[in-house]
């Protein structure tokens, strides 16, 4: 088992497969486990900074979608920073990255709230996502945030996502927050035979999102039919959370490949 600085990477190694995480937004792009196939979609457009990255599971922070003030980034801009590594872990069975993000100049031109993020991903049986973000300053501030997780489908008009009391069919640009909070929920990719367990903490909502079949600049021709978006949040803002003065909250997401 092993962690290797790939350029802007970070790989984690063991036996139970591989993962990799930029260190810009600390996004995660990639995870294998052993034995198996690629989890997460990648987008094989070309990446067209500062627009939304769309693959891998991105941390929206400190607001999802647009809902910051008028004139925000999309999905936050923690998603378009360097974080700095904390630390790097390894064992023979969990192999961990850990990440921090702060408030300074360039925060500071978004959001005037002072902050701390820490993202801790972990690579055992699952992979694991935990995102703690704590208020350092002396007045509360809004957040809404969330995985804006991409998973790899072989087709989409064969994919589902099996919920607590439903089975929701995966549709050409189907877009929907979901009242679903934390829980464990399975993407089911007929086309695979391939089942992935999706379980989630800390979120009120559950988003199910694909793009649909219109072209977009952000997506090669027919992308769209090889991946859905199943992404734990707590949105919209009016529901979001106030965090006060030196509290904290976690958000967290552990993905297991539970058939095939």
């Amino acid at each position: 088992m092993n962690v290797a600085v790939l350029a802007a990477l970070i790989a984690l190694t063991n036996g139970f497969g591989r993962v990799e995480i930029d260190t810009v937004g600390a996004h995660v792009m990639s995870y294998v486990p052993a034995g198996g196939e690629e989890v997460l979609f990648r987008t094989q457009a070309p990446r067209r900074l500062p627009d939304f990255y769309h693959g891998g599971i991105p941390v929206c922070w400190p607001w999802f979608n647009l809902q910051g003030d008028p004139g925000t980034i999309r999905h936050g801009f923690a998603r378009t920073l360097e974080w700095e590594v904390v630390s790097t872990k390894n064992g023979p069975s969990s192999s961990t990255a850990t990440f921090r993000l702060r408030s300074g100049p360039e925060s500071r031109r978004h959001f005037d709230g002072d902050f701390e993020l820490l993202y801790t991903v972990t690579l055992a049986d699952a992979l694991t996502v935990d995102l703690t973000m704590r208020n350092t300053g002396a007045r509360r501030f809004p957040v809404t945030t969330g995985f804006h997780s991409y998973f790899r489908i072989g087709e989409l008009a064969k994919a589902g996502v099996r919920l607590p009391d439903d089975l929701v069919s995966c549709t050409p640009g189907m877009d929907g927050a979901r009242p679903y909070g934390a829980g464990t929920y399975a993407l089911v990719d007929g086309a695979t035979g391939r089942t992935v367990e999706i379980e989630s903490w800390g979120n009120g909502k559950l988003v199910i999102w694909n793009v649909g079949e219109k072209p977009h600049p952000c997506f090669s021709a027919d992308e769209w039919r090889r991946y859905v978006c199943v992404e734990p949040a707590i949105i919209p803002r009016g529901e979001g959370i106030w965090l006060e003065p030196q509290a904290t909250y976690a958000l967290g997401m552990r993905i297991r490949v539970a058939g095939k």
